[in-house]
Formats: C-alpha cells, structure tokens, sequence
C-alpha cells in the first residue's frame, strides 16, 4: 500500500474581481516514500451535498474548479489509501 502526501503548488485562488466569484484548488499529489507523482487519485471538497472533484493526471497534479468562497476539508483518495481533512481556504 502505497502512502500519499498531498504535495502543494498552489492550494487556493479566488478571483480577484469579487469576494463571492468562484475559486479553485491547485495541487499535487506525491508518493511520501519515493517522491513520485500519484495519476489517478481523486481529490475532493464537499460542500453541504455537492461534491468538487477533480483526478490528478499524468504528472500528478490536478484543478479543483468552480467552488464557491469558503472554508473546506480537502480530500485524497488513491487505491485504498486516503488522506482526509486538509484544510483549504477558497
């Protein structure tokens, strides 16, 4: 079993234009034991009942799109590993 690290590029952005526009979530996603990038893993946010995923790509990285401003847990799913509770600010 593999053991992930959430790897950070950038973890929130937020348009400028206005407090309430939609932001998103960059990242990436590493194995913690040998550093290389995770393809396939799904990263989420749930806000109330909507669900904001995304899956990390070849490279390992991955854009959360189109949440709306708030406070959230980030979430990491990969195989039967999963890293919960990452706090993010959108």
């Amino acid at each position: 079993m593999k053991k992930i690290w959430f790897g950070l590029l950038l973890l929130a952005a937020q348009g400028a234009w206005s407090q309430g526009a939609p932001g998103e979530i960059v990242g990436m996603v590493i194995d913690k034991e040998t550093g290389d990038t995770i393809t396939g893993a799904q990263v989420f946010v749930i806000d109330q009942d909507r669900k904001y995923r995304a899956e990390t790509d070849i490279n390992g990285r991955f854009r959360v799109t189109a949440i709306p401003a708030g406070d959230y847990s980030l979430n990491i799913k990969f195989a039967r590993d999963t890293m919960s509770g990452i706090p993010v600010k959108v």
